[in-house]
């Protein structure tokens, strides 16, 4: 489960960036379509700079906490449907924590892991090695755009 966990969490830290790029640029009130793109280019490698670790240490934790959790809970009550509801539920209260920004990162992690768990794979060392390559991939193609486009100079 713990290296399920790690592969959710490099991949939720890659969408996270990229969504938090485009808001965060959007929301940033500056007009043109260029100014617009360049914000967003630079927010992303930005956002993956934050965004991995607090995803991989706190993220981690508090998503296998939120598993173990609705498992019991739903172990206790004879319902297993318990267990999505539960870990769901703190999931996003976990998320909160950091305030409503984090919230985002909260419900992609718990969607992702629910889609690799639902695949029944073996997670090995090897898989959550190469998961890595995702994010490192992600922020060092943006470096490269704002490098070759001039905005590093």
């Amino acid at each position: 489960m713990l290296k399920r966990k790690i592969v959710a969490g490099s991949i939720t830290s890659s969408i996270y960036a990229v969504v938090l790029g485009f808001i965060m640029a959007f929301n940033s009130g500056l007009s043109g379509l260029v100014v617009y793109l360049h914000t967003v280019t630079l927010l992303i490698p930005v956002g993956l700079l934050y965004s991995l670790p607090l995803i991989l240490s706190y993220g981690v934790a508090a998503s296998f906490v939120s598993e173990w959790v609705g498992g019991y809970i739903a172990k206790i009550t004879g319902q297993p449907k318990a267990e999505l509801l539960f870990s769901g539920l703190l999931h996003m209260f976990f998320g909160v924590i950091f305030m409503w920004v984090s919230l985002g990162a909260a419900c992609i992690f718990f969607s992702v892991d629910l889609f690799l768990k639902s695949r029944r794979k073996h997670f090995t060392w090897g898989i959550v090695y190469r998961s890595f390559l995702l994010p490192i991939g992600i922020g060092l193609s943006f470096l490269i755009i704002l490098w070759v486009v001039g905005g590093l100079a």
